[in-house]
């Protein structure tokens, strides 16, 4: 039984969801305390129950523990299915790519076919956008049979947004080194702003266009804007900014309901991070240590966060591995 402390680093629920992937991937049980400690709101929140819930539905899975505001629970893990279709609503604005990302990658490296419809939050903050996993987390990867489609936006705090996400899985993992260090020429910066219908009447996404023109002037990169407007149950705007290089592609995802701050800030942000010269986010650095720890390779962050420190600390919880953390360069990788 692996004992995680759930109070480490960060002490969110991303310790819970990667537990998840690596108990999975290695089919050991583990049992996690405190819960979400570091959090206001201590204990398992509705959304890390969903987690284990479609945990248990892919693999049918063990668990004890699992109730809202738990600070302790025991996961028992089994084989993955022999894929299908799988549908889960949230019922809440929780985030749908965290809900995706704790059982993904185990289900990709199962060798079976998966398709998910889930319904909850599209857009939400303090998590990556539907937009952000589609076309900057999954785009880096050579995933064969791949689709990811947002069928209707769920913008926060209501949600009721739904997304549909189906892939043929690969028993090996990509066997060629992960290398999120030498981006090489950019090549485009893509603008993807999209809002729900009934915000089209006051021009939103046409202002905020006009702001990041004044905000991304200084940029001498070839710029493509694309705005959306589009059906959902739930009111919001939402933005990704998309640096495509010649390597990978890196992106600044935000929500925000005042328009000038969402252009300013995500500007501003994508700016730093291309003055950085290398490497990715600490957003999305976060989000690659399930895979680096699956396979040889290196990250490099323009920072190195909590999130990342506790990611490495469950990964190496389940492996038998080490992950170096250099921090004057802030490199990750695998020894």
């Amino acid at each position: 039984m692996i004992e995680i402390d759930g109070s480490f680093g960060e002490g969110g629920g991303g310790i819970l969801r990667n537990a998840i992937t690596f108990s999975l991937l290695t089919q050991k049980p583990f049992r996690i305390v405190n819960i979400r400690k570091n959090r206001p709101k201590k204990g398992l929140a509705h959304q890390h129950l969903k987690c284990l819930e479609l945990a248990k539905l892919v693999s049918n899975s063990k668990i004890t523990g699992a109730s809202i505001g738990s600070s302790q629970v025991e996961f028992f893990p089994e084989k993955i299915q022999k894929g299908g279709t799988y549908t889960l609503d949230i019922k809440t604005a929780g985030a749908i790519t965290l809900l995706l990302q704790s059982v993904f990658l185990p289900c990709y490296l199962s060798g079976h076919r998966f398709k998910f419809k889930i319904i909850g939050g599209t857009d939400v903050p303090f998590s990556p956008g539907c937009d952000f996993f589609k076309q900057i987390y999954l785009s880096n990867f050579n995933f064969k049979n791949m689709k990811f489609e947002i069928n209707r936006r769920g913008y926060y705090p209501k949600g009721f947004g739904e997304v549909d996400f189906s892939f043929q899985s690969n028993k090996t993992s990509n066997t060629q080194e992960l290398n999120f260090r030498d981006r090489g020429r950019l090549q485009t910066l893509r603008s993807q702003a999209h809002a729900s219908f009934e915000l089209q009447k006051l021009e939103v996404l046409e202002n905020l266009n006009s702001a990041l023109n004044v905000y991304l002037s200084d940029l001498e990169a070839p710029r493509l804007n694309q705005n959306v407007y589009s059906h959902s149950l739930s009111q919001g705007s939402g933005l990704l900014l998309k640096a495509q290089f010649e390597n990978f592609n890196i992106g600044i995802s935000k929500i925000h309901s005042d328009i000038d701050y969402l252009a300013k800030n995500s500007s501003k942000e994508m700016i730093e991070l291309l003055n950085t010269g290398e490497g990715v986010d600490h957003y999305l650095a976060d989000q690659l240590i399930p895979l680096l720890a699956t396979q040889k390779g290196v990250i490099q962050s323009d920072k190195i966060t909590n999130h990342i420190i506790s990611a490495i600390y469950t990964a190496e919880k389940f492996l038998d591995i080490k992950i170096k953390i250099d921090k004057k360069n802030c490199e990750i990788s695998k020894i």
